[in-house]
């Protein structure tokens, strides 16, 4: 008996091939963005799998963010659409999004310093009782948050007094509040070490198993590798390949993210010269704390051309 091949498109022919509508619950057609002179999106297409991870890959100034704005409401579209559960929407304010259940943690932290981790969290969305604010069941759905995301951090800690990986922290905490059905995670992972990093994807398995649609954006690539579900790469505001997580890896990624015609290469071959700085049991007091803790390394020897070993 003969079988029909199938036919699997390539990164060139993908851009052209009608979207994958199987389970898509927000999506971007044909959208377009300019600031002035300046086409930071030229006809995107781009679709969100209900309960999955959408990782979106692309170099520095490729739209990555401009996109992900303009799902969230930041930005408006020059031109073409999104669709939410199959029907068109305009989304013109994050408060809209936020109604439609689309939450983003930004790349820039956007938090308040002079106030505390809770009032950061609940800022503009405020639980009102009789009295005005609940701050005490603000307060108590904060330590939840805390205790899913394994950190201990008090809800009344200014959050001027925290390192940037926990104010990273706080800022994912906030998103999370919102009980969102789509998630937008624009490089969250930045400021935080490996220990929070492993409990921020087991967030996301929790949150997939949920029915939580994630999209996720790192220039992290082998780490964004561990999560996702499918895979979108813009180069120069232009959608260049999409494919399911199975016909993905890092080459994959690559190639589509900086053309065909690339090469990772290899280290180069550096002769040190004398040692130029020493440093030796380095520690560093976190702002607001009474104690000490180590960075990760033991010895650090800066040579004369090359940063030369730690352990």
């Amino acid at each position: 008996m003969q079988t029909e091949a199938r036919h699997v498109p390539t990164s060139a022919t993908r851009d052209r091939a009608a979207p994958d509508k199987t389970e898509v619950v927000l999506a971007a057609r044909d959208v377009t963005k300019s600031f002035g002179a300046v086409h930071a999106l030229k006809g995107v297409n781009f679709d969100v799998h209900r309960g999955q991870v959408t990782t979106l890959f692309g170099e520095n100034g490729a739209g990555k963010s401009t996109l992900m704005k303009i799902l969230s409401g930041v930005h408006l579209p020059t031109s073409g659409e999104l669709i939410l559960d199959g029907k068109p929407l305009a989304i013109k304010s994050t408060v809209e999004a936020r109604e439609q259940g689309i939450s983003i943690i930004h790349q820039e932290l956007s938090l308040a310093p002079n106030m505390n981790v809770r009032d950061n969290i609940f800022m503009g969305r405020e639980i009102m009782g009789p009295r005005g604010v609940n701050f005490a069941e603000e307060e108590r759905q904060c330590r939840a948050l805390m205790a899913e995301l394994e950190e201990d951090i008090d809800p009344l800690t200014p959050v001027e007094d925290l390192r940037l990986g926990q104010q990273q922290i706080v800022e994912i905490a906030r998103a999370l509040s919102v009980n969102s059905r789509i998630l937008i995670m624009d490089e969250p992972t930045s400021a935080l070490s490996a220990s929070e990093v492993e409990v921020l994807f087991k967030v996301i398995h929790d949150l997939k198993a949920r029915g939580v649609s994630i999209v996720y954006i790192s220039h992290h690539l082998e780490e964004a590798l561990e999560i996702t579900d499918h895979a979108v790469v813009l180069r120069d505001g232009v959608m260049t390949a999409y494919a399911p997580r199975a016909e993905i890896d890092l080459e994959w990624i690559v190639r589509n993210m900086v053309g065909e015609n690339f090469d990772l290469g290899s280290p180069p071959e550096v002769e040190f010269g004398d040692v130029a700085l020493s440093i030796r049991n380095l520690s560093v007091p976190p702002a607001g704390r009474g104690f000490r803790w180590w960075i990760g390394c033991r010895w650090i020897c800066v040579r004369a051309r090359s940063f030369a070993s730690m352990v």
